[in-house]
């Protein structure tokens, strides 16, 4: 097999909308019957994205299995699963962030738009 347990590595094979996606291998799956596409049973790794969701025969989805021979490791990339949950969960807490200041900044617009209506408004239905 061409992958371990904690390779970053690309998706070279598979459903269209995941080629080049980056996955960690997260663990081994086991054998799965590839037979319907002309493989036979094949050795298979449970992985993660790396960014963003993978289309899977069940939907969308962070993670799924995927046979060995539809990956290619990235040499020197490696991570364990500890460090993934760091990274996603960081590049959420700044997604999270960027949306608060997006209404920050959406709240402070609205009230400088009423601030300007109230000034303009006769003083008598102030």
């Amino acid at each position: 097999m061409k992958c371990k347990v904690g390779d970053v590595a690309v998706i070279t094979k598979g459903i269209p909308d995941n080629i080049g996606r980056l996955v960690v291998v997260v663990k081994f799956y086991g054998n799965f019957d590839y037979t319907y596409l002309g493989y036979g049973m094949l050795p298979c790794w449970t992985v993660e994205s790396m960014g963003g969701l993978l289309k899977t025969s069940i939907g969308p989805d962070i993670g799924g299995f995927i046979p060995d021979l539809a990956l290619r490791p990235i040499d020197d990339l490696k991570l364990n699963y500890e460090e993934l949950a760091k990274a996603r969960a960081t590049a959420e807490l700044e997604a999270a962030w960027e949306n608060l200041r997006a209404v920050a900044r959406e709240m402070e617009r609205n009230q400088s738009f009423l601030e300007e209506e109230i000034a303009l408004m006769p003083a008598s239905t102030r």
